[in-house]
């Protein structure tokens, strides 16, 4: 008889925890079956800490540290069903309809939640903006409720201090994880039984990183997806953070120190490392208040327009104690330099061991926006003492990075903590129930979404059409032009002389328009009707054309493939060309590109008055909403952008604003963080529909390639391949730079 011996993995691959994350499914009253496949895959190490318990004990408690996104969607939404494989154990695939949301029947697989302490407290909704922006903040505590969890081997000790050049290091991860379905009979698929075991990726070298929360290091070996949240290890077995990032061609990878998370949960928490290792920086990096002076360094940042961060000079910050007796002090107050950087000092009237306070801005410097009343996130509070933040603890080991916010910004991005992606006819209800949530007043739900318009004016605004020679300056000829070949679709009620709006279409031939199919089949659903009609009337009172007939559709109601080609008098306006932007490969993604969405966004009653005030002021007159595509996958029928548009701006055209040419027709969205996530027909995918372009054939359509005419100055990233657009054959004009 053959006795087969499974090796368990010695220390520190033992710590490393393999973890994959699905969206849940149903509610968490009553579950619902999760998707075989996760969403996320990555790894996680191990570590425990102890919490002072009243009685003067230490009470160990065990969590797996990962990364942040490693529990996050492409959305930022945290994906609530977290499942974790020890390492040495049999694997378990998920089957289809086998698996509750938060539950897993065989005992080795541990569900797992985001713990409160956490820098995102585990909250649902996408993150604030100043939290993503910080790498160093890219983790999370993973809490396992299972008492046999504390027994698990977890990490020795850690490092303190960054590794010096010559220490070797080590990654331990999940390369591609447990793999997916589609790649069953691969290298990378796990099958039941399968011993959970991890990689080891070795012989890196620490660089030099700026950071002091994370760490930089290269080498020849290979770090894959799958591996974040994977150990970084020293040749003595420290832990000396989580691995986050990976840039091939440079052979360099980046990571979160572990060292600097301890410091967070120790400074916030009063969390030590079980046995207390190594918890506590350096003595000259923690100052004690057995001085009774502590000094606080911070530095502020303020968010521009294109979500950017910039530093804020000349703001005077002071510290104000908790109304507490024995932390009575003086302060002195610190005005931020060029950098943003200023020290504030506290001196306490008793020997303290810390102090708990908030920060308070003394004045508006320029760049802060028309908020008179300003606060500092995190840890600030208003001079009148309203705050949604926990209190700072001095003394404090590193510099406080907070971004500067008026009132009603700040209100907003609290608001959007207990705010989930909502589609836009459900805004109103999904504010009102995050109020609740928030625990915010009825004047303070008003103030946070005035916050929420006025950034939308900075960062996303709706250009009105007599305003937009100000706004486009040198672009503005062009986006006239465009203008005047963009239509409202309306049907007129013969009996009641009432002209209903419907949608948006615009010209791409002397005749002919395009629109989704869903506007023009509610155009038709008008009793007695005397004529669908496009009205071109707010760049000129005779261009008021009534569709002929109908040439061409796309047969369905699904919005996304919902399109028609309706002909019309011939026109005076000068058609749209075409934008085909690549279609060398279903596999290739582009963005982020600037665009502009022409349309006539109405007053919607599902949006709050706010909202709708600035939206559409006065109802449906033509507007230009300029915004950046996220996401464009050449062959998909989607374009994804964030332009803010509402109701009536369906069918609009999305313009390329340097070339000037139409790449998709706007379908919808939804408000996800401050933008819309907006959808849109990929006009490249229509063209690829035989009947579509046989349609097209008696008309005189001009599209063009737009490829060689995109530079780095319009594209936030990505690169644009210039390939030939599909032939239309006859009567068609195809200009290819």
């Amino acid at each position: 008889m053959l006795k087969v011996t499974i090796m368990e993995p010695d220390y520190p691959e033992n710590t490393v925890w393999y973890i994959e994350a699905r969206r849940w499914s149903g509610t968490k009253e009553n579950p619902g079956f999760v998707k075989r496949d996760p969403v996320t895959r990555g790894s996680g190490v191990v570590i425990t800490f102890s919490k002072l318990l009243d009685n003067g004990d230490r009470e160990p408690r065990s969590y797996i540290l990962t990364c942040a996104h490693v529990v996050r969607n492409n959305q930022d939404q945290l994906l609530e069903d977290i499942i974790c494989y020890p390492p040495g154990k049999g694997f378990v695939r998920t089957a289809a309809t086998a698996r509750q949301s938060g539950t897993f029947p065989e005992a080795l697989v541990r569900p797992a939640k985001v713990s409160q302490l956490s820098p995102c407290r585990g909250e649902a909704g996408p993150r604030p903006t100043e939290l993503k922006r910080d790498a160093a903040l890219d983790w999370v505590l993973l809490e396992i409720d299972d008492p046999s969890f504390y027994h698990q081997q977890s990490v020795a000790k850690l490092r303190t201090g960054y590794p010096t050049g010559g220490q070797a290091l080590q990654v331990i991860g999940f390369p591609f994880g447990a793999g997916l379905k589609k790649d069953k009979g691969s290298s990378v698929f796990w099958k039941n039984g399968k011993i959970v075991r991890a990689a080891k990726a070795k012989d890196f070298r620490p660089t030099e990183q700026s950071n002091p929360g994370l760490v930089d290091y290269e080498g020849p070996e290979e770090t894959r997806p799958g591996m974040s949240g994977g150990g970084i290890f020293d040749d003595t077995g420290s832990l000396v953070g989580i691995h986050r990032s990976t840039i091939d061609a440079a052979m360099r990878r980046g990571g979160i120190r572990a060292d600097a998370v301890a410091r967070y949960l120790k400074d916030r928490y009063n969390l030590e490392v079980a046995g207390n290792q190594v918890a506590a920086a350096p003595e000259e990096h923690m100052p004690s208040l057995s001085t009774p002076t502590a000094e606080l360094l911070i530095t502020v940042n303020r968010i521009t327009s294109n979500f950017g961060i910039a530093p804020v000079k000349g703001l005077k910050v002071g510290f104000e104690p908790l109304d507490n007796q024995s932390m009575k002090g003086t302060v002195t107050e610190g005005e931020t330099d060029a950098s943003g950087r200023a020290v504030i000092k506290f001196t306490a009237e008793n020997q303290v061991d810390d102090v708990f306070g908030y920060l308070i801005c003394r004045n508006q410097p320029s760049g802060t926006g028309n908020d008179t009343l300003l606060i500092l996130s995190p840890y600030g509070k208003l001079a009148d003492g309203l705050t949604k933040e926990k209190p700072l603890r001095l003394p404090f080991s590193e510099t406080i990075y907070c971004t500067v916010l008026g009132h009603k910004a700040y209100l907003h991005e609290y608001l959007l903590k207990f705010l989930p992606s909502v589609p836009t006819n459900d805004v109103e209800n999904k504010i009102a129930d995050a109020a609740v949530a928030a625990g915010l007043s009825n004047k303070e739900k008003k103030l946070a979404t005035e916050g929420w318009v006025e950034r939308l004016k900075q960062e996303r605004p709706v250009v009105r059409f007599p305003d937009m020679e100000e706004f486009f300056k040198d672009e503005a000829p062009g986006i006239r032009k465009i203008a005047e070949s963009v239509g409202r679709v309306v049907s007129v009620d013969s009996i009641r002389s009432n002209v209903n709006f419907f949608g948006t279409a615009f010209l791409i031939a002397e005749n002919l328009v395009l629109l989704p199919e869903f506007v023009l089949r509610m155009a038709e659903s008008v009793p007695e009707s005397s004529g669908i009609r496009v009205d071109f009337s707010h760049s000129d009172r005779t261009e008021n054309r009534v569709v002929s007939k109908v040439i061409w559709r796309s047969g369905t109601t699904e919005s996304i493939q919902s399109a028609a080609l309706c002909e019309i008098p011939e026109s005076t306006k000068k058609p749209l060309t075409i934008g085909m932007v690549d279609t060398a490969s279903n596999e290739t993604k582009i963005g982020r590109m600037e665009i502009a969405v022409f349309g006539f966004p109405q007053v919607d009653q599902r949006l709050p008055d706010e909202l709708n005030e600035y939206i559409a002021p006065g109802g449906d007159h033509l507007a230009v909403m300029p915004g950046e595509i996220s996401v464009h996958q050449a062959g998909a029928f989607e374009i994804f952008h964030d332009a803010t548009t509402s109701g009536g701006v369906s069918g609009g055209p999305v313009v390329h604003r340097q070339s000037n040419t139409v790449i998709a027709m706007h379908i919808g969205g939804r408000f996800a963080d401050v933008k819309k996530e907006n959808y849109a027909f990929n006009l490249q995918a229509l063209w690829n529909n035989p009947s579509f372009v046989e349609a097209l054939q008696p008309y005189n359509v001009t599209t063009e390639t737009i490829g060689a005419r995109v530079n780095r100055d319009w594209i936030r990233s990505g690169d644009f391949i210039q390939t030939a657009p599909p032939s239309l054959n006859v009567g068609s004009k195809i200009i290819t730079n």
